[in-house]
């Protein structure tokens, strides 16, 4: 999946992993973008939460998102 800024650029690409995990050569298609990997599984479990499980291309400043290997964790209201 891809999130586009307002001219249709991906600001970041979400991998659902079910079966494969992203590997070196994934990896390097990737490395000119923003990217996380969330296994399929979790995301099923809880639509409100995805758990990271690896990630690429972030800025440092993002760093403690990965610390907390979790984005958009919140209730829904």
């Amino acid at each position: 999946m891809a999130l586009l800024d307002g001219e249709g650029i991906p600001v970041l690409l979400i991998e659902v992993c079910y079966s494969n995990a992203v590997n070196v050569e994934k990896r390097q298609d990737l490395s000119g973008y923003w990217w996380i990997e969330v296994d399929a599984r979790h995301v099923l479990e809880d639509l409100d939460m995805l758990n990271i499980r690896a990630h690429g291309g972030l800025p440092r400043m993002l760093a403690a998102v990965w610390e907390e290997r979790s984005l958009f964790e919140n209730e829904c209201i």
